[in-house]
């Protein structure tokens, strides 16, 4: 018996994808999935950017940064900019980034998510301290999925 086509990939289907668009002579692809959109350049695919292995990818929170001073207190959610896999920590076996407990500023990195190759780092966002970290390390993450929660300090 066969089962209707899910919208969804398992981390497992998505690794293979990008395992193979990495492998290919393909310099850009774009793909669509059901709701899935991927769009994926590799490094050098266009000569005027230049592309570090590290990228700082646009702090999450829902919020402005006008807004801020007035939610001293509030908990803010921290969610993924992209999919990939996400890194508590710079390197196996270093520690990680954030524990609970301790206070952030905006631009302090809270992890890494890896796409093809690529550690992006995912700043805080606001300045706080931490009170949850929903991922575990090396854990396959979706866009906007939530990643940590800070309770806003002023």
């Amino acid at each position: 018996m066969s089962q209707a086509p899910s919208d969804r990939l398992d981390p497992d289907d998505l690794t293979r994808l990008l395992r193979a668009i990495d492998e290919s002579g393909l310099v850009e692809v774009e793909i669509e999935y059901g709701q899935l959109r991927l769009r994926v350049r590799k490094d050098g695919a266009d000569d005027r950017f230049a592309h570090d292995q590290t990228r700082q990818s646009e702090p999450q929170p829902d919020v402005k940064s006008a807004d801020l001073a007035n939610l001293s207190g509030q908990r803010i959610e921290v969610r993924a900019p992209m999919l990939g896999v996400f890194y508590r920590s710079p390197e196996p076996g270093a520690p990680p980034f954030v524990q609970v407990g301790q206070t952030v500023a905006a631009k302090d990195t809270i992890g890494l998510i890896e796409v093809m190759k690529l550690f992006n780092q995912v700043p805080a966002g606001v300045h706080g301290r931490i009170v949850d970290i929903r991922v575990q390390d090396a854990a396959f993450v979706e866009h906007g999925q939530v990643l940590i929660v800070i309770e806003t300090q002023a």
